[in-house]
C-alpha cells in the first residue's frame, strides 16, 4: 500500500488527509484514496497524490499541547516505565498511554486518538458591523426604475462627490449590515 489513512498527501487540490484506501480494480495498482483536503473530499489514484512530510517531530515533546485526528487537544507527559507515550486529555484529565509517539494503536477507536500535529489555538473574529451608503436614482424616468443602484461607496463623502458629478435625480441610502463572528 502506498499511503495509509491519515497520511498528509499532496492533491491536485492542495494538501490533505487520506481518510480511506479501497480497492479498485481498474487500476494499477489496484487502491483508490479518498483525500480530504482544503475544497471538500474525494478519490484519487496513487499517482495524483505525493506523501508531505508530517509536521509533527518524530518524538513528542514534554509539556506541549498536541492535535489529534478526532480534534481532541492532548497534553504530552512523558514516557512511563514500561516505555508508553502517556498523553493526557486536556479537558477530562484522563491519561491515555499510546504503543507509538503519535499513533494510538487500540482499534476501537479507528485513528481518532492519533496524533497529528500541534496544536494551535483557534482565533476567534468578532461580528463586525459596517456601512455603506448607495447611491440610487431617485425617480422613475424612461431608462431607469427608482432606486436602481449606480453605486456603493464606503464613506458619505465619497457619495456626495459622485452625486454632484451626475445631472440627474439620485439620492444616498445609507446601508447597514453586521458580518457575524467567526472562528479560524
Amino acid at each position: 500500500m502506498k499511503f495509509k489513512v491519515g497520511d498528509r498527501v499532496k492533491c491536485p487540490w492542495g494538501d490533505g488527509i487520506v481518510d480511506r484506501v479501497a480497492p479498485d480494480y481498474d487500476r494499477d495498482p489496484p487502491l483508490s484514496y479518498y483525500v480530504k483536503h482544503g475544497r471538500g473530499a474525494g478519490w484519487h489514484e496513487g499517482a495524483e497524490l505525493e506523501l508531505v512530510q508530517s509536521e509533527v517531530a518524530k518524538e513528542p515533546v514534554p509539556g506541549k499541547f498536541y492535535r489529534t485526528r478526532g480534534g481532541d487537544k492532548v497534553f504530552y507527559v512523558g514516557n512511563s516505565l514500561n516505555n508508553s507515550f502517556v498523553y493526557q486529555g486536556a479537558d477530562d484529565g484522563i491519561f491515555v498511554p499510546y504503543d507509538l509517539p503519535f499513533r494510538y494503536t487500540d482499534d476501537e477507536f479507528t485513528g481518532d486518538r492519533d496524533v497529528v500535529g500541534e496544536w494551535a489555538e483557534e482565533t476567534k473574529l468578532p461580528s463586525l458591523e459596517i456601512k455603506r451608503w448607495a447611491i440610487i436614482t431617485a425617480v422613475d424616468d424612461k431608462w431607469h426604475p427608482r432606486g436602481r443602484v449606480i453605486d456603493v461607496c464606503a464613506s458619505h463623502d465619497k457619495a456626495l462627490d459622485i452625486v454632484k458629478e451626475y445631472e440627474t435625480d439620485l439620492e444616498i441610502v445609507e446601508l447597514t449590515g453586521v458580518i457575524p463572528g467567526k472562528v479560524v
